[in-house]
């Protein structure tokens, strides 16, 4: 019996260290993001995930700090982990917030491809949180910006379109003064050749 008290005593220090361990480096990471220093803010984070790789807190601040590199697809992967996993609402809500907007400066970067996924990262955001104004004005945004993207390429492929349709015209028209020049040489080599045959008789006369 007191063995097994011994082993359950050793245990429970065990994760109590564990445990002090990881807060200690998530408060190292949260210290170095407020000095703005975010690349030691994500090691001491990635170091608290070494630890114990399911703290939503390690994943979400890593996030931030990903983001804040602008390591954006690091970003991305981390939001996605910690909208997944949490449990609380809140928590849930603003990492998918987060993740909207990750989503969106990558778009940025690829000229507007991909804004698509960080309408639908916004929408989940206000599932969880309907009254949370920055989200409700980023997903404005960013369908607006979506609208002008399709306008322009609508535009622009009515304007290809109409210099397809010039071209075409300028073809034919270039198509018609060949035929009307093939046609003159032929009649002129129709009527030379009337002129020689005559020419031909005379002489034979």
């Amino acid at each position: 019996m007191k063995k097994i008290i011994f082993f359950l005593i050793l245990s429970f220090i065990s994760q109590l260290t564990f445990s002090q361990t990881t807060h200690k480096l998530l408060r190292e990471g949260n210290k170095a993001y407020k000095e703005d220093n975010f690349t030691k803010a994500a090691e001491d984070y990635y170091k608290a995930l070494a630890k114990d790789p399911s703290n939503i807190k390690g994943k979400f601040n890593l996030g931030n700090a990903t983001y804040k590199n602008e390591s954006f697809d690091e970003a991305i992967k981390h939001f996605s982990a910690s909208a997944e996993l949490a449990k609380n609402q809140q928590t849930k809500a603003d990492a998918y917030y987060n993740l909207g907007n990750s989503l969106f400066k990558k778009a940025q970067a690829a000229k507007g491809e991909g804004l698509e996924k960080s309408v639908e990262a916004y929408k989940n955001s206000l599932r969880l949180n309907p009254d949370d104004k920055d989200t409700k004005k980023n997903l404005a945004l960013t369908q607006r910006l979506i609208q002008m993207q399709q306008e322009k390429q609508k535009q622009q492929q009515q304007q290809q379109d109409e210099n397809q349709e010039e071209q075409n015209e300028e073809k034919q028209e270039q198509k018609n003064k060949n035929n009307k020049r093939k046609n003159r040489m032929k009649r002129n080599k129709s009527s030379n050749k009337r002129e020689n045959n005559s020419l031909k008789i005379n002489l034979k006369t």
